[in-house]
């Protein structure tokens, strides 16, 4: 028995991998080439993220305000997944009957480190879960190459 237990792969052997990169993750998603430097990717990402949302809420805000709820959208999910503190979102764990939505819904009020976030800021958070969520179901593994395989 002892044998089988020592062959087992260990939570420290998962370290070994590096960390996760949720940012290459959310560049990924949204069709930004890996080799784009980081300030055009967020512009790209903020872009195709603001194009998603619902129009009839975009006029109750005032554009200005676009771009840094989507960085803000895009910094809490990036620093709470780099932290492995959205593993139970990919994972569809959820405690309640709420469902997908509610999931996605406490992961982005987590991910905001808020607990009345704006409308807007939540909606844009919720779109980049969701939307993540959608990716990660279609490309589980990664081959060191960067290609994806199920």
């Amino acid at each position: 028995m002892e044998d089988e237990l020592a062959s087992t792969p260990q939570s420290h052997t998962l370290t070994e991998r590096g960390p996760a990169d949720w940012f290459l993750l959310i560049r990924r998603w949204s069709g930004v080439p890996d080799v784009v430097g980081d300030e055009i990717a967020v512009t790209a990402v903020c872009d195709r993220l603001l194009a998603m949302i619902d129009p009839e809420l975009k006029e109750k805000y005032p554009r200005t305000h676009f771009r840094g709820d989507a960085l803000l959208a895009i910094g809490g999910v990036v620093k709470r997944g780099n932290a492995g503190e959205l593993d139970w979102f990919l994972m569809g764990l959820t405690a309640g009957p709420q469902g997908i939505e509610g999931l996605i819904e406490d992961a982005a009020k987590f991910c905001l480190e808020d607990r009345n976030p704006s409308e807007f800021r939540l909606a844009v958070t919720i779109e980049l879960l969701g939307h993540l969520r959608e990716y990660i179901d279609g490309h589980k593994f990664q081959a060191n190459c960067g290609s994806y395989f199920n």
